[in-house]
This record gives C-alpha cells, structure tokens and sequence, in this order.
C-alpha cells in the first residue's frame, strides 16, 4: 500500500449481465452443414453462424427449433437428438444454446432474417468467418457421431 487509496476513483459497479437462451439448429444435407450469414448491423455482425431462434423463458428448445427449420427456413426434415447446451459470455450478455441436429429431407433454404444462406462441409467452414460461438458448436456436434440408419438384417441360413 502506498498510501494513494483515497486519491484513487473508486470503480463503477458494473451492470449485471442480462441471460439469454437460443435454440440452435445444425442442419444437415448429404454431409454438408446449413450456414445463415449474420445481418450487417448488430450482434456478431456479417459473420456465418448457425440457424438460430430466440427461447423465451418456457419454451421448449426442440420445439422451436422444428418450428423454425420449417417456417423460417422453408426446411423439412427430422429434428434429431440434442446436443450438449454451449454457454458463451459476452459483455453484456450471457448466452446459453440448445442445439439440435436436424436432417433435411426436402426444401429449399431461404430466410428473410439473414442476408444469405450456405451449406457448406466441415472443411468449408473453417475458410468462413465464423464466431467462436459458432465454432465452439460445430466442435459440439463433431464430437458425437450421428446414430446409424437401422439397416435391414438378414438371417444366415446354414444348409
């Protein structure tokens, strides 16, 4: 101590970080991952995200992300399982995602919430400018294989 302490300005309390939930959507095609580039204005602006729609209090994640695939995106398919929630910080927020797989079976992408759509492989991706939030979920949904498709069995007859 230095004996400064009273000439020192005393720290301004901080705003306490607002909470938010979103359910995310990683959509799948013949291997290939649904990006939605961000609008120009606000939060993570222009960078390539997932599909994502805000969950308020009481909603269920994979309702609305079922509901959105298919009326905000013009998508339909199956809702797959869930994923491991993805929490990130940011300066003023603290967000916390449920994302789902979702495997699309027919439609064509289309939003009018995001300038631009793009399907892309895991590989494509690292060359977009994406959030570490978006990384972070990709690396979620690479880490758990997808289940197998139930094959038909055959019975081995010995003669």
């Amino acid at each position: 101590r230095q004996g400064i302490e009273e000439d020192l300005p005393r720290a301004r309390a901080r705003r306490r970080q607002r909470e938010a939930r979103a359910a995310v959507a990683l959509c799948e095609r013949n291997g290939l991952l649904l990006f939605v580039r961000r609008p120009p204005h606000g939060l993570l602006a222009g960078m390539w995200d997932f599909p994502s729609f805000d969950l308020a209090t009481d909603d269920d994640a994979r309702t609305v992300v079922a509901r959105g695939v298919r009326v905000e995106m013009g998508l339909q398919g199956e809702i797959g399982d869930a994923l491991a929630d993805v929490r990130h910080v940011f300066t003023h927020m603290k967000l916390r995602c449920f994302p789902f797989r979702f495997a699309v079976r027919a439609g064509r992408a289309r939003t009018e919430r995001y300038p631009e759509v793009r399907w892309a492989s895991p590989r494509q991706i690292e060359r977009l400018a994406t959030s570490k939030l978006a990384r972070r979920l990709l690396a979620t949904y690479l880490a758990v294989k997808p289940p197998r498709p139930k094959r038909a069995t055959s019975r081995r007859v010995d003669r």
